[in-house]
Protein backbone atom coordinates (compact mmCIF):
# COMPACT_ATOMS: atom_id res chain seq x y z
CA UNK A 1 0.00 0.00 0.00
CA UNK A 2 1.16 3.76 -0.40
CA UNK A 3 1.48 5.70 2.34
CA UNK A 4 -0.07 9.10 2.54
CA UNK A 5 1.48 11.84 3.85
CA UNK A 6 -0.30 15.32 5.25
CA UNK A 7 1.24 18.50 3.48
CA UNK A 8 0.68 21.10 6.20
CA UNK A 9 1.71 24.10 4.04
CA UNK A 10 -1.82 24.81 2.37
CA UNK A 11 -4.71 25.63 4.93
CA UNK A 12 -7.76 23.50 4.63
CA UNK A 13 -10.01 26.31 2.95
CA UNK A 14 -9.02 28.83 0.85
CA UNK A 15 -8.19 32.21 2.78
CA UNK A 16 -8.09 34.71 -0.56
CA UNK A 17 -10.75 36.79 -0.80
CA UNK A 18 -12.79 38.35 -3.80
CA UNK A 19 -11.86 42.18 -4.05
CA UNK A 20 -14.78 44.69 -4.10
CA UNK A 21 -15.56 45.76 -7.25
CA UNK A 22 -16.69 49.60 -7.95
CA UNK A 23 -19.75 49.47 -10.54
CA UNK A 24 -20.23 52.66 -12.30
CA UNK A 25 -23.24 54.75 -11.30
CA UNK A 26 -26.25 54.06 -13.41
CA UNK A 27 -27.06 55.52 -16.82
CA UNK A 28 -30.83 55.04 -17.04
CA UNK A 29 -31.92 57.03 -20.04
CA UNK A 30 -31.19 54.03 -22.24
CA UNK A 31 -32.88 51.34 -20.01
CA UNK A 32 -35.69 53.81 -20.12
CA UNK A 33 -35.59 54.49 -24.02
CA UNK A 34 -36.11 50.33 -24.18
CA UNK A 35 -38.76 50.01 -21.98
CA UNK A 36 -40.69 52.68 -23.97
CA UNK A 37 -40.09 51.17 -27.26
CA UNK A 38 -41.31 47.62 -25.60
CA UNK A 39 -44.45 49.94 -24.22
CA UNK A 40 -44.70 51.05 -27.76
CA UNK A 41 -44.77 47.79 -29.47
CA UNK A 42 -46.92 46.09 -26.52
CA UNK A 43 -49.83 48.41 -28.38
CA UNK A 44 -49.20 47.67 -31.41
CA UNK A 45 -49.19 43.71 -30.27
CA UNK A 46 -52.62 44.64 -28.10
CA UNK A 47 -54.07 46.00 -31.35
CA UNK A 48 -53.63 43.05 -33.23
CA UNK A 49 -54.64 40.68 -30.33
CA UNK A 50 -58.23 42.76 -30.25
CA UNK A 51 -58.76 42.83 -33.52
CA UNK A 52 -58.09 39.22 -33.95
CA UNK A 53 -60.33 38.54 -30.97
CA UNK A 54 -63.32 40.69 -32.06
CA UNK A 55 -63.18 39.70 -35.60
CA UNK A 56 -64.63 36.15 -36.66
CA UNK A 57 -64.22 37.12 -40.27
CA UNK A 58 -60.51 38.47 -40.05
CA UNK A 59 -59.41 35.16 -37.58
CA UNK A 60 -61.12 32.40 -39.80
CA UNK A 61 -59.21 34.14 -42.78
CA UNK A 62 -55.56 34.33 -41.05
CA UNK A 63 -56.27 30.70 -39.66
CA UNK A 64 -57.27 29.17 -42.37
CA UNK A 65 -54.36 30.83 -44.49
CA UNK A 66 -52.23 29.88 -41.78
CA UNK A 67 -52.75 26.35 -41.73
CA UNK A 68 -52.45 26.58 -45.26
CA UNK A 69 -48.90 27.59 -44.95
CA UNK A 70 -50.11 31.07 -47.16
CA UNK A 71 -47.29 32.98 -46.09
CA UNK A 72 -47.65 35.98 -48.36
CA UNK A 73 -51.62 35.99 -47.10
CA UNK A 74 -51.03 35.52 -43.17
CA UNK A 75 -48.26 38.28 -43.44
CA UNK A 76 -50.67 40.96 -45.71
CA UNK A 77 -53.64 40.35 -43.18
CA UNK A 78 -51.65 40.92 -40.34
CA UNK A 79 -49.83 44.21 -42.00
CA UNK A 80 -53.77 44.99 -43.22
CA UNK A 81 -54.07 45.76 -39.30
CA UNK A 82 -52.77 49.24 -39.66
CA UNK A 83 -49.97 49.66 -36.15
CA UNK A 84 -46.89 51.38 -35.88
CA UNK A 85 -44.64 48.10 -35.42
CA UNK A 86 -45.27 45.31 -38.12
CA UNK A 87 -44.67 41.97 -36.78
CA UNK A 88 -43.11 38.97 -38.68
CA UNK A 89 -45.27 36.40 -38.69
CA UNK A 90 -44.19 32.46 -38.34
CA UNK A 91 -47.02 29.51 -38.12
CA UNK A 92 -47.32 26.23 -37.92
CA UNK A 93 -50.74 23.66 -38.12
CA UNK A 94 -50.71 24.29 -33.90
CA UNK A 95 -50.68 27.84 -34.14
CA UNK A 96 -49.76 31.92 -34.71
CA UNK A 97 -46.25 33.64 -33.58
CA UNK A 98 -46.33 37.14 -34.11
CA UNK A 99 -42.73 38.90 -33.17
CA UNK A 100 -42.28 42.38 -32.78
CA UNK A 101 -38.65 44.03 -33.61
CA UNK A 102 -37.33 47.58 -33.46
CA UNK A 103 -36.89 48.74 -36.92
CA UNK A 104 -36.66 44.93 -37.87
CA UNK A 105 -33.48 45.19 -36.22
CA UNK A 106 -32.71 42.40 -33.72
CA UNK A 107 -33.11 43.63 -30.89
CA UNK A 108 -35.43 44.27 -28.47
CA UNK A 109 -38.45 41.48 -29.38
CA UNK A 110 -41.59 41.43 -28.07
CA UNK A 111 -42.89 37.99 -29.07
CA UNK A 112 -46.70 36.54 -29.22
CA UNK A 113 -47.83 33.03 -29.47
CA UNK A 114 -51.20 32.07 -30.24
CA UNK A 115 -52.00 28.16 -30.43
CA UNK A 116 -55.37 27.82 -32.29
CA UNK A 117 -55.66 24.10 -32.09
Amino acid sequence: MYQYYYNNIFPPYPTYTIPYRQYPSPDTNQFMNSAMRIHEMMNSAQTIVNHIARSKDFSTRLMNAAQGSNIAEVNRLVKSIQTPYSPIAHFSPDGLVLTFFIKQKLILPLILAANYK
